[in-house]
């Protein structure tokens, strides 16, 4: 008897190292089970998202069927409670806006959902250049370490959202008499019994932050990782003009005839990365749209539900929520900002190289046509990388100081109706 259960103990201890090592080499490791878009790929399984390099895995249809099932359960069940409030609770203000609040996240997770689906073809095409060699600086261990940093930050912003889905479930699990009030079962599915009642109840509460939470950041992941990995192609060609910058020469016949060649390398590498960004900042301008206006709304909500009900777990969560829903937004700002900043590198790196030519008076006409076109793909590195939400507005850290303002507008108006 004892001798079956070490048995078994070992087998199961055995199974769970396997899969520990597993996990750490996937987090912590730069193999193909460790890069970013292997993390990536399982998040968008985990949001019930079906794409063409989870298809080969093992039960890939299983988990997206019962995925999107608990979806369309949890959906079902907070329109219900929506209902019960409205019908039931209407002078009860808070509980009433944080209901509006649970089905308006729930809603905004499936809009996500779907505009990912269907910008499905430009994701595919960014993420095939990033991974691809097309863009290169020319110095291969340049293009490694930055490869590493990208892959590195892209998997510990991944690995946030993991951390979140697991916390946010834990938290849920907590006994609490201000959860059990918010979150209770609508009256229609009280009423089918003690036992199925309760295990509705554990599907709804337990498992809420499975099915949310991946839905409502996949978007966010995306768009992040390929505006990451977009920088980091476009810090390889700021590493190409630098090193343009720095070569040395013995005259100019030598000079003209090798700056011409490395520039048009370059400039031809640059119009290749402007097509893609181009694509980069329609996708960035349609997701931001779903990003900004929820969050205007859902921010100032949530505080003031947070102030109704007090201190306690639950007010701990809903204030936790609305912090991850800033850091959401600005993290979207900070990201575009970024690449801007490495467009001035650009820019910096295109004049000091104009300054630098050599004038002769045997190349004039080429030294002017080389400086014209230099100036020409500095001004568009320049003022071609801004990205707006749909043409409302400018996506900067200033729009996210603007954001705040009207969240607190929002909490104010919501306790001057109370």
């Amino acid at each position: 008897m004892f001798g079956k259960l070490r048995l078994s103990w070992c087998r199961m201890n055995l199974w769970f190292s396997s899969r520990v090592v597993k996990i750490v080499s996937c987090c912590f490791k730069g193999q193909p089970a460790g890069d970013c878009f292997w993390l990536l790929d399982v998040l968008l399984l985990l949001a019930g998202i079906r794409s063409e390099s989870t298809l080969n895995w093992a039960n890939e249809r299983k988990i997206r069927s019962i995925i999107n099932c608990l979806y369309a359960y949890h959906s079902f069940v907070l329109i219900f409670q929506l209902y019960t409030s409205l019908s039931t609770k209407f002078d009860d203000t808070s509980l009433v806006v944080f209901d509006m609040v649970k089905v308006a996240v729930t809603l905004l997770s499936g809009m996500r959902i779907l505009s990912i689906a269907l910008l499905r073809e430009p994701i595919a095409s960014l993420r095939n250049f990033v991974t691809s060699n097309r863009l290169n600086s020319g110095d291969a261990v340049f293009d490694e370490l930055e490869r590493r940093r990208f892959n590195k930050f892209s998997r510990a912003a991944l690995l946030v959202i993991y951390g979140a889905t697991v916390l946010d479930t834990i938290l849920l699990s907590v006994p609490n008499s201000s959860k059990d009030s918010v979150l209770e079962l609508p009256p229609q599915l009280v009423s089918t019994g003690k036992y199925a009642s309760n295990t509705l109840y554990f599907l709804f509460v337990g498992l809420v932050g499975l099915s949310i939470i991946p839905k409502m950041f996949s978007a966010l992941s995306c768009s992040q990782v390929l505006l990451v990995g977009m920088r980091w192609k476009f810090k390889m060609l700021v590493h190409r003009y630098e090193s343009i910058v720095n070569l040395r020469f013995l005259d100019v016949d030598d000079y003209y005839e090798r700056i011409e060649c490395k520039v048009l390398e370059a400039v031809e590498q640059q119009l290749e990365f402007w097509s893609y960004l181009q694509i980069l900042k329609d996708l960035v301008a349609k997701q931001f749209f779903l990003v900004h206006y929820f969050s205007v709304g859902a921010i100032g909500s949530m505080l003031y539900v947070s102030r109704d009900i007090g201190l306690n777990i639950l007010s701990v969560a809903i204030f936790a929520s609305t912090l991850v829903m800033m850091l959401e937004y600005f993290l979207w700002c900070h990201l575009v900002d970024s690449l801007e900043d490495v467009a001035d590198s650009v820019g910096s790196r295109i004049f000091e190289l104009c300054a630098k030519i050599p004038y002769s008076p045997k190349y004039r006409s080429r030294y002017r046509k080389l400086q014209a076109s230099l100036m020409i793909t500095w001004i568009v590195a320049r003022n071609g990388i801004s990205m707006n939400c749909l043409g409302l507005f400018k996506i900067s850290t200033i729009a996210f100081v603007g954001f705040v303002n009207t969240a607190y507008s929002v909490l104010m108006f919501l306790i001057n109706m109370h």
